[in-house]
Parts: structure tokens; sequence; C-alpha cells
């Protein structure tokens, strides 16, 4: 048993460095934002992008010392929108916040 459990140890930090290699291969972070950037509630939108932009700026517009690509979407206040916005943020590789 202590030999199976070695085995199974082995394997589980192998997969974990296996996981962990490409995320430090990382040049740069990508960022998804998602919000209403038209029609009648676009300004309470374009206030938070304002403000996530300031915040940025005050850390030097980097995370974890890597540089921040921001890209933003527009749901145009619809969730279905919203949904094929998020999922083309995910199938590109960019995180959504």
């Amino acid at each position: 048993m202590p030999r199976r459990l070695s085995i199974v140890v082995v394997g589980l930090m192998l997969l974990m460095v296996c996981c962990v290699a490409p995320v430090t291969a990382a040049d740069k972070i990508k960022i998804g934002y998602i919000a209403t950037m038209s029609g009648p509630a676009a300004s309470l939108g374009q206030d938070i992008l304002d403000g996530f932009k300031l915040g940025m700026t005050h850390v030097g517009n980097t995370l974890g010392g890597l540089p921040v690509d921001l890209i933003v979407g527009d749901d145009q206040l619809k969730p279905d929108v919203g949904v094929q916005v998020a999922s083309k943020m995910v199938e590109t590789r960019v995180l959504p916040i």
C-alpha cells in the first residue's frame, strides 16, 4: 500500500508541474471587461471602466509583474449578448471580469 500511495503522490506532483508550466510562461495578462457600453446605461459602464483603468494606472498597468492587456466587451444590456461576449473571451483565453 505505501508503494501505491507514493506512485499516486508522484503522479499528482507531475500533474501539478505540467499545469503550472504554461501559466509561468505568460508574457502578459489579458483581462476582459464586460459591461453595458451602449444605450441608456452606457454612462455607468463607462464610469466603472474608467475606475478600473485608473486603478491599473496606479499600479503601473501591471499585475504580478506582468503587463495587462484590457479587452472591452459590450453586453448591450442584454443577458444573451453578455453570454456570447463572455464565451468569445473565454475561447480566446481572455479572463473576463
